[in-house]
């Protein structure tokens, strides 16, 4: 459960801890984490914890962000858990995440969450992600993609509103 930097060009480096398993506590609670990402400077983490499966490769997930430099634990955004395809700007400034079908940036500087899209609703409209059609038939599961600069998002909007359930026995 902790992070070690080892350096490969020296076999005898014994690594620097930058992160005690241990030591990730919120609220007085232990996070358990199941895999991590580096932003672009390598001064902040995002841990993903809670997997739970939708499709074959769609998942949910509860982030959470860790500052390297203040060693200060805070979940991407308590208010809309879980989420999923949470992913750095190319800048590292902000992090984006779905939630309910709807698109969300949060900025790591001031912990600001802006909700991008305000009509994903479960089977009706999809922002940002794909449907289990896609996922399983071309093995897309996000629909969104940041701009070089991390000034922008573009993404898959998907009306599925007319589209029937259909029940297989």
């Amino acid at each position: 459960g902790s992070i070690v930097k080892y350096k490969l060009t020296d076999p005898t480096d014994a690594g620097t801890m930058l992160v005690k398993g241990n030591s990730l506590m919120y609220k007085e609670v232990k996070i358990a984490f199941d895999d991590y990402e580096f932003n672009f400077d390598e001064t902040k983490i995002l841990f993903m914890t809670s997997i739970v499966p939708i499709y074959r490769r769609s998942f949910t997930a509860v982030y959470y962000l860790y500052d390297l430099t203040t060693k200060q634990l805070m979940p991407l955004d308590e208010k809309h858990q879980p989420q999923s395809l949470a992913e750095y700007s190319p800048d590292g400034n902000s992090v984006s995440f779905i939630h309910g079908n709807d698109i969300f940036v949060k900025q790591v500087a001031n912990g600001k969450v802006v909700k991008l899209t305000e009509d994903g609703k479960r089977n009706k409209i999809i922002n940002g992600t794909t449907d289990w059609v896609y996922e399983e038939e071309f093995g897309c599961r996000d629909g969104f993609r940041w701009s070089a600069d991390g000034s922008s998002i573009a993404f898959w909007q998907v009306d599925a509103g007319k589209i029937r359930d259909y029940y297989m026995l």
